[in-house]
């Protein structure tokens, strides 16, 4: 039973308990409290050790890490006697083991191995009434398992926590962690499951296999309302992505071309850009991409410092939940055509995308994004046009995905401000003079026969601030079509 190998535990550890509580004093006026929740301890009165030790929750930054760790080391021991097993594993992962007795860090490590089995009994449980949520859950706590489990028990934990993520729908997560399910140490029961989930993840499990190959081509137009300075502007390109089938890696390339006519002027405005990334994935929840890309003009009368300009950068992911995941992204940008002189801008980017609702015919998720521009140049302000560079710009953005079985339907909008700065890892940049302040955005996708070719219009409005008279509405048009290998 858990409560008597507890008690063994703590009657040899209870020389070095009490010596510990009267030589080792806090450096606090509570220290009356943690005396009186050692005693509680010694007297295997978890209930007021827990009292007692819980009371220093929320002031433990004001203590040293060896007070904190033995404090930390009560607070776990008395709640996980008392039943607190989700509460307690995460305050064993704070206690510093070297702060502690041998004894206590042997009570601790069979803690830890207590606690994530009676975690991984009721995660069991969930899976056995078909409460695949409630199971995943339980699983994903316990994803790192005590050194002290056999084999075995860690392998069953690994099944069962692809085993529910599958049922819920996370078919891709689940297939990552399919391969490394040691099918001999499953029952006859949990045998047949496991063919049931080769069947089950068959597309995610053939995709980790095979070298995908994605070309995109795409085209547009952009209209502007009313035409004060830009009458409209076209668009094309084309886009290829590479993800070989083992390593977590993808290669990204794209290129394409705009071309602008700029009202009361023979001169118009031509722009062609080259864009690369590399992605590369680390266990199942990190993520790096860098990237690049590269943007030479034409006709850039009036100019100052040539016509090509570049932005490099580096974004990381971390899939921090089942159903979340963050983003941090800088980069810095280089536009030498400009009248107001050399312009270079650092941006920042954090974004977090999260799984509203998820089900086998559908996914709802969202996407918050918050950016933050800063560029520099020789001159503020652009004559010609009014424009005033001030030395800071921030959007906020948040888009919602609805993802069905053959097509998805996405949302956007945001606020704030922008110039000079670029979106999707670089692919999309506003070297324009102008100041935006909002926009809306709406795309579709559809997947067609057959299924490795897919079809998407997107459409977005933003609104562009003109100093000198009626704000500019900007409205973009772009079809894309996708052939997957």
């Amino acid at each position: 039973m858990m409560m008597t190998r507890f008690l063994l535990m703590f009657l040899l550890g209870f020389y070095a308990s009490v010596t510990m509580a009267s030589s080792n004093t806090l450096d606090s006026p509570d220290d009356s409290q943690y005396q009186e929740g050692v005693k509680a301890y010694v007297a295997s009165d978890f209930l007021n050790c827990a009292i007692k030790m819980e009371t220093f929750k929320n002031t433990l930054s004001k203590f040293s890490r060896d007070a904190r760790s033995k404090i930390n080391f009560y607070r776990s021991v008395c709640n996980g006697n008392l039943g607190y097993y989700g509460y307690v594993l995460p305050l064993i992962k704070e206690i510093n083991l070297s702060d502690l007795s041998n004894e206590q860090v042997e009570i601790i490590e069979n803690l830890k191995k207590e606690m994530q089995g009676q975690i991984f009994k009721i995660g069991f449980l969930a899976a056995k009434n078909k409460d695949f949520l409630s199971c995943a859950t339980q699983m994903e706590s316990i994803k790192d398992p005590s050194d002290l489990f056999e084999k075995k028990i860690k392998n069953k934990i690994l099944f069962y926590r692809t085993y529910c993520n599958a049922k819920i729908g996370y078919n891709a997560f689940a297939a990552a962690l399919f391969d490394y399910i040691d099918s001999d140490d499953l029952t006859e029961n949990e045998g047949k499951i496991y063919s049931e989930l080769k069947i089950l993840l068959y597309k995610e499990l053939e995709a980790k296999n095979r070298i995908y190959k994605y070309l995109t081509f795409y085209g547009g137009s952009i209209g502007y309302s009313p035409k004060i300075t830009k009458s409209k502007a076209t668009l094309y390109g084309i886009a290829t992505t590479f993800v070989p089938s083992l390593g977590g890696w993808d290669f990204n390339l794209a290129a394409d071309k705009v071309s602008l006519i700029q009202v009361n002027s023979g001169d118009n405005y031509t722009q062609t850009q080259v864009n690369l990334s590399v992605g590369k994935s680390f266990l199942t929840y990190f993520s790096i991409h860098p990237f690049f890309s590269n943007i030479s003009t034409s006709n850039s009368a009036g100019s100052n410092g040539g016509n090509e300009g570049n932005v490099m950068g580096i974004m990381g992911s971390y899939i921090n939940s089942l159903t979340s995941k963050i983003s941090l992204e800088y980069d810095q940008s280089t536009f030498p055509s400009f009248i107001i002189g050399k312009t270079t801008t650092r941006e920042y980017v954090i974004s977090w995308d999260k799984t509203l609702v998820s089900d086998s015919n559908y996914t709802i998720a969202s996407k918050l994004l918050i950016e933050s521009v800063h560029p520099q140049a020789p001159l503020n302000k652009d004559p010609s046009s009014g424009f005033v560079l001030k030395s800071h710009y921030e959007r906020y953005a948040l888009d919602l995905n609805f993802f069905f079985t053959n097509f998805q339907l996405g949302l956007s909008g945001w606020t704030g401000a922008e110039a000079l700065g670029s979106r999707n890892l670089g692919s999309v940049i506003f070297n324009a003079l102008e100041e935006r302040s909002q926009g809306l955005g709406a795309n579709i996708k559809f997947d067609l026969k057959p299924s490795t070719t897919s079809f998407k219009f997107s459409y977005a409005s933003e609104t562009i601030l003109n100093p000198n008279s009626t704000d500019i509405k900007a409205s973009t048009f772009v079809g894309a079509l996708t052939f997957i290998f």
